[in-house]
């Protein structure tokens, strides 16, 4: 499968350990179309940012690798949980649910050189 390098990717957490791993592949890979926004540019526990940074940018594919260090809860706060029922109200709608989103990871992961990304 050859993925479309001008496709619009946000990678949220790109400043990661994971996300900038990522990040360093797919530019190393021609994807030349990446949306990166630091915590400081784009809140996503923010509602109203989240939802208009994705009104305006559109991206194709969301890539979610933005976490916080220590775990499901951090310095006593618990996890925020993303809700996207505005975003589907606004017509988007995820493309891949979660658990097939984590079976296409896994295959991807065992045979990465076979999902395109070929020099």
């Amino acid at each position: 499968m050859k993925i479309d390098r001008n496709l619009k990717l946000y990678i949220a957490g790109h400043t990661g350990l994971v996300g900038s791993a990522l990040t360093r592949y797919t530019k190393a890979n021609g994807f030349n179309n990446l949306l990166l926004k630091s915590e400081g540019e784009l809140d996503l526990t923010n509602q109203k940012q989240t939802l208009d940074f994705f009104q305006s940018e559109r991206p194709d594919y969301v890539i979610l690798t933005a976490a916080k260090v220590g775990g499901i809860i951090t310095n006593g706060t618990p996890r925020k949980l993303v809700d996207i029922t505005k975003l589907n109200k606004l017509g988007w709608h995820s493309k891949t649910s979660l658990e097939d989103g984590i079976k296409r990871t896994y295959e991807w992961y065992v045979k990465k050189d076979k999902l395109g990304f070929e020099n």
